[in-house]
């Protein structure tokens, strides 16, 4: 069971696209891995993203 309903729904929404594609047979096989970054370890163009940033609050 998930912790973080976000987590949860992207783990069963990424299962659900791909048994859609490669057919339910491809359910039981799909592993889905989720790498976190923590708030403000990545950025585009040379600038570093935050939540705050992403959401307009910054």
């Amino acid at each position: 069971m998930c912790e973080a309903q976000g987590l949860c729904q992207c783990l069963e929404r990424t299962t659900d696209l791909l048994a859609e594609i490669y057919g339910e047979r491809a359910r039981p096989t799909t592993v889905v891995l989720v790498d976190e970054v923590p708030d403000g370890g990545w950025g585009v163009a040379g600038n570093v993203l935050t939540a705050a940033m992403l959401n307009g609050e910054a």
